[in-house]
């Protein structure tokens, strides 16, 4: 059996699909960083993020002491366009492949102030390298 892994903040964002049928997608997220680029994520697929829960105490933290938050009222600062990838939210590669997503900004475009110190030097030059490449031979292929 796996583990199981509490999420802090779970995000509700209104769906209809082709049939006219109602639902909600779910978004996770750790921290307001987390936050900000969910809704990047949920802006570039064409939907937008209505109201926040909070799962732990940690997550009503970061909901402003509250258990429910409506997306509008979280204050997230800091955010920046993704240094690496150029707010592409992928490193050049197919978007829709889950594993070429840019690590530093995790396929939103953004992500907080300095976060990309995580890495060394060396690594983000070759994230950077391997994004110019693709763009260069996508604009081959025009």
């Amino acid at each position: 059996m796996g583990k199981s892994v509490t999420i802090n903040c779970l995000g509700f964002a209104p769906t209809v699909d082709d049939l006219g049928k109602h639902s909600e997608r779910v978004f996770f997220a750790m921290n307001r960083r987390e936050i900000a680029q969910k809704r990047e994520v949920a802006r570039k697929d064409g939907l937008k993020i209505m109201y926040w829960t909070a799962q732990t105490g940690t997550g009503r933290r970061v909901l402003n002491g509250k258990e429910i938050e409506e997306d509008q009222n979280i204050e997230v600062s800091n955010i920046v366009q993704c240094p690496v990838c150029g707010g592409k939210g992928y490193n050049g590669k197919n978007k829709h492949i889950i594993k070429y997503r840019c690590p530093v900004c995790s396929g939103s475009g953004v992500t907080s102030k300095g976060y990309e110190k995580r890495w060394t030097v060396k690594q983000l030059e070759g994230m950077k390298r391997d994004s110019a490449e693709e763009l260069r031979r996508e604009l081959c292929r025009k």
